[in-house]
């Protein structure tokens, strides 16, 4: 097992409803392995969205503590998933010539032409949070993925642009520099959790991950192995609690309840007879305002909200083109995925093929967290060691050429003498 002294690093999930935290290392295989966790209620975020940074200062804090606890490693360093309606995604294009070309492309060159696809006029209230190439292209040639050494005259490529809420991420920074961790990266929770559940065979197929959360639905749209698309519907499962509540006129925390015990997505299964008694689910100040819900009127009311939902998540399916031509269709995850037949009524509604999905078995979590809303923090730690392997494989790729142009140098040298 990897590990450096005493130290891990943490990744945290920042959601509506909870804040997670799990103390990972690489092990020798460069996957990562899962050390400790905390989870603790969120505190300070509506909807995806930072309202309070310093609620979200103490959520954080105790969710890290709990890591660091149970681990019995210090977070040396952090790297944050975020979610929210402010995360968008674009299609961009680099492209340069090569110098005194054909010649062979360098490492140097691939980085600097997708770096080129992040040059654009965003927003002033936007930032550039990530580019992800789709494809590169060497002298109109697409599907080049590893073009280093090939000779050409001119590299282009054709990349998702992710983009965020500047005093969001500023947020982010805040938060971890109060908790003296240094922040190694921030990710947009919807690409982590598409990491968590899907397979590559599905990413190729194609794909669109939807992360039922309590504040908001994020949705990554796969193709071809890449990234197509991200969106996010503020709406989450916390709406339908809410609806619950007001539709049934019971206490928030008895709709939770009902829903999570007697919800179902499809209310022409359930007995329209049956009656549910709510009394015994109240606690505290709410102990004397049970009453009786009939459990078809609950799972109506479920029902309505989940159908608005869905519709908006078909719509940013149908902008791409995609609705109904996803061959591995919707994969579910996040706390809401967890309404029973729910991808039956995906099935029946959108005419696609629907499956919950938990986090990847190889990912490591122990069986108290394998659980789909655990998908976007596990995802959150191997989508880091991707990106640190990349960066690793760049920089060796740079080394061997740099000994490669000493060696040339020495040679010509030892001509010249001659």
């Amino acid at each position: 097992m990897a590990r450096n002294e005493d130290y891990g690093i943490v990744a945290v999930d920042i959601g509506t409803s909870k804040v997670a935290a799990l103390m990972f290392v690489a092990d020798d295989a460069g996957r990562p392995a899962v050390e400790g966790y905390g989870v603790v209620s969120s505190e300070g975020v509506k909807k995806g969205i930072i309202t309070d940074v310093e609620a979200a200062i103490g959520a954080i804090s105790a969710a890290v503590a709990k890591a660091e606890d149970t681990s019995g490693l210090v977070a040396r360093q952090a790297v944050v998933g975020i979610g929210g309606r402010h995360i968008s995604s674009m299609r961009s294009y680099g492209m340069i010539p090569l110098e005194k070309g054909p010649r062979r492309i360098t490492q140097d060159e691939v980085d600097r032409v997708v770096s080129y696809a992040g040059i654009l006029r965003l927003p002033e209230d936007s930032a550039l949070m990530g580019i992800i190439p789709r494809d590169i292209i060497v002298d109109g040639q697409k599907g080049m993925n590893r073009p280093v050494g090939m000779n050409a005259v001119r590299i282009e490529t054709d990349a998702v642009v992710i983009t965020a809420n500047t005093q969001q991420l500023e947020a982010c920074d805040t938060i971890m520099k109060s908790l003296r961790t240094e922040l190694a990266g921030k990710y947009a929770n919807s690409i982590c959790a598409a990491e968590a559940v899907l397979s590559p065979e599905e990413k190729e197929w194609g794909a669109a991950v939807v992360d039922m959360g309590a504040g908001t639905t994020d949705i990554s749209i796969y193709s071809d192995r890449s990234l197509i698309r991200l969106a996010s519907v503020p709406m989450g499962s916390a709406n339908i609690t809410n609806d619950i509540a007001k539709v049934l006129q019971v206490p928030v925390n008895q709709a939770e309840q009902l829903k999570v015990r007697f919800g179902t997505a499809r209310p022409a299964l359930v007995d329209k007879d049956e009656v549910i008694d709510a009394s015994t689910m109240a606690t505290g100040h709410d102990a004397s305002l049970g009453c009786a819900v009939s459990r078809s009127e609950l799972c109506r009311v479920i029902e309505a909200r989940i159908f608005e939902i869905l519709d908006r998540v078909a719509a940013e399916i149908d902008a791409e083109g995609l609705l109904g031509r996803l061959p591995s269709g919707i994969v579910l995850t996040g706390g809401g995925s967890l309404m029973p037949y729910l991808p039956e009524f995906i099935q029946e509604n959108l005419k696609v093929p629907a499956r919950v999905a938990r986090p990847s078995a190889d990912l490591g979590l122990p069986k108290q967290l394998d659980f789909p809303q655990m998908s976007a923090a596990a995802g959150l730690m191997r989508t880091c060691l991707m990106d640190r392997s990349t960066a690793g494989e760049a920089t060796a790729q740079k080394k061997e050429r740099h000994r490669g142009r000493g060696v040339k140098d020495l040679l010509k040298g030892l001509i010249d003498l001659n």
